[in-house]
């Protein structure tokens, strides 16, 4: 049977701990969903303007607004990659709807091939993108953008959030 991988697992990544911040969806007024070739995926990682990059499939986003979990179908190299990923409020817990998730997903800071990635929401909160397919083995960074559509983002109250994992594929 073939190899599969996931979530690479470590330490969780502290630093949101008792720092929960709120959000106000009306600072983004009307936003529309972004289709998929209007999201803005850059062909390199730039290193630097995210939060940490975290381990497990469960933490926070770079802001310490949401808490973020995922799952994933089989993790495979060269097969298309479903993630499950539940997102909440970090200052209530509550299920946030409508944060219209895309992945980014990179190694050695070349992305990932994500043209062909579909975003539904399953119920508040709840969301399946994917399919993402892994074209080389190792240890990627796979990035959740939220609200990306949000035309707010320098107000500290806005839904726009970031969260990224570290992901093997054989």
């Amino acid at each position: 049977m073939e190899a599969t991988g996931g979530p690479v697992e470590g330490a969780f990544d502290p630093r949101c701990e008792g720092r929960a911040q709120p959000i106000d969806l009306a600072v983004c007024g009307a936003a529309p969903t972004l289709a998929p070739a209007l999201r803005p995926l850059h062909t390199k990682h730039d290193g630097g303007a995210y939060g940490n990059t975290q381990y497990n499939a469960d933490g926070t986003d770079d802001d310490c607004k949401y808490r973020v979990q995922f799952t994933t179908t089989p993790v495979r190299r060269a097969a298309g990659v479903t993630f499950t990923v539940s997102l909440t409020a970090a200052t209530s817990g509550k299920p946030v709807a409508g944060a219209d998730p895309f992945i980014e997903a990179y190694l050695d800071g070349e992305i990932a091939g994500l043209a062909e990635q579909v975003t539904e929401e399953n119920a508040p909160g709840q969301y399946t993108i994917g399919p993402v397919t892994f074209d080389r083995p190792g240890t990627w960074t796979v990035r959740f953008h939220f609200f990306g559509a949000c035309e707010a983002t320098g107000n500290a109250l806005a839904p726009v959030g970031h969260a990224a994992f570290y992901l093997r594929v054989p």
